[in-house]
């Protein structure tokens, strides 16, 4: 069977880590929406990055310390555009800032990153990464990250991620998916479905016995 190209990624000889890219496929943190699939972690500040059932290929960047009302944001509709995207910034660190940072700042921390944060070992490794992206995986960097990513995120409807009943609780949000045993009321309170199936119960037995 022919391999996908986010498979061999994975199988290049390299040190996807120094690319904000290390491996990671087991977190149940409260802010990860229903069906997402872990990829990578920046292992900084609980970033990651991931696909989520039912948006195909789209891969996204997970933030608890957001900087607005979404902890979730697409980057790019598919893998080979995530890292073009990477290529581009030499990192995927930048891009998942991209929803609060404007254009001037964007490219300001890009320069940062790539003038002033040296490390000779780091910086023969991404070089090393970044170059089998390009030969050995054909892919090519994007023109004009910053305005690619928010075309993707302009057009985007978030109300269409499901978290689970954590994340509401976490974030005191009202829950318009709420799990099947219980949920929040508009209170906070968390109200498990069984006790108001049993009240519903008792009205309606009560109203026959009348």
């Amino acid at each position: 069977m022919k391999m996908t190209l986010f498979e061999r990624f994975y199988a290049l000889n390299i040190d996807t880590s120094v690319l904000g890219l290390e491996r990671c496929d087991d977190n149940k943190d409260w802010y990860v929406p229903k069906g997402a699939r872990i990829f990578a972690t920046l292992s900084v500040d609980g970033i990651l990055f991931c696909f989520i059932d039912g948006f195909g290929e789209m891969v996204f960047a997970l933030s608890p310390e957001t900087n607005d009302d979404n902890v979730c944001h697409p980057l790019a509709n598919n893998f080979e555009d995530f890292l073009g995207l990477v290529l581009s910034c030499k990192s995927a660190d930048p891009l998942e800032q991209i929803y609060w940072l404007d254009k001037d700042r964007f490219y300001h921390l890009i320069n940062v990153e790539n003038e002033e944060w040296h490390n000779a070992e780091i910086d023969t490794a991404k070089e090393a990464a970044l170059s089998a992206i390009r030969s050995e995986l054909g892919v090519k960097p994007i023109d004009e990250p910053y305005d690619f990513v928010r075309s993707v995120q302009a057009g985007f409807d978030y109300s269409r991620i499901v978290y689970n009943d954590e994340y509401y609780e976490t974030l005191g949000l009202p829950n318009p998916n709420p799990d099947e045993d219980h949920h929040t009321d508009e209170n906070g309170n968390i109200i498990y479905n069984y006790e108001q199936t049993a009240v519903v119960s008792i009205i309606i037995r009560d109203s026959h016995e009348e």
